[in-house]
């Protein structure tokens, strides 16, 4: 009888432990590292530079970057930062303008963690300002509008921050 319980109290300890490390994450005790998602933001995203311009068209990583729409359309406050691999493009960051008026622009890494942000529309020629992160390594990519329809994009290349 006492093996019994003996032998039960083994195998219900390994299933509960089978269970927190399947439902934690195996060898790094349960952290888990962020990764970029594969691919665009938006897959129907098309680079136009004639609705959008990106000055400079050339940043260091770290600058502060101003977007524009010549037709004065309705956007969000959130951009997206893809970089070019092979014919296609993929997420790295996730870009909030200043909102045309006084508040910071940031920027953040995109990973497995949800991305949430206030869905505000506003329209006009002011531009808006955009941070390109200064950790961005350097190479072609284009800023997408990220929350508009149609979503937009304009290219810009990222040379190393100082």
């Amino acid at each position: 009888m006492q093996r019994r319980r003996s032998t039960f109290r083994v195998i219900a300890s390994v299933a509960v432990l089978a269970a927190v490390t399947a439902a934690c994450g195996a060898s790094d005790g349960g952290a888990k590292s962020p990764t970029t998602p594969v691919g665009p933001h938006d897959t129907q995203a098309e680079v136009r530079p004639d609705l959008m311009l990106v000055e400079p068209a050339s940043a260091q990583a770290g600058a502060l970057v101003t977007v524009t729409f010549p037709d004065e359309r309705t956007r969000g406050v959130h951009f997206v930062l893809e970089s070019r691999t092979g014919d296609g493009w993929n997420l790295e960051y996730h870009l909030v303008s200043d909102w045309g008026g006084d508040r910071h622009p940031t920027s953040r890494k995109a990973d497995s963690t949800p991305f949430y942000i206030e869905d505000i529309g506003f329209s006009g020629g002011e531009p808006d300002v955009l941070l390109i992160p200064a950790e961005a390594p350097p190479g072609d990519y284009r800023v997408c509008t990220g929350n508009s329809r149609p979503n937009i994009c304009a290219p810009i290349a990222v040379s190393s921050g100082n």
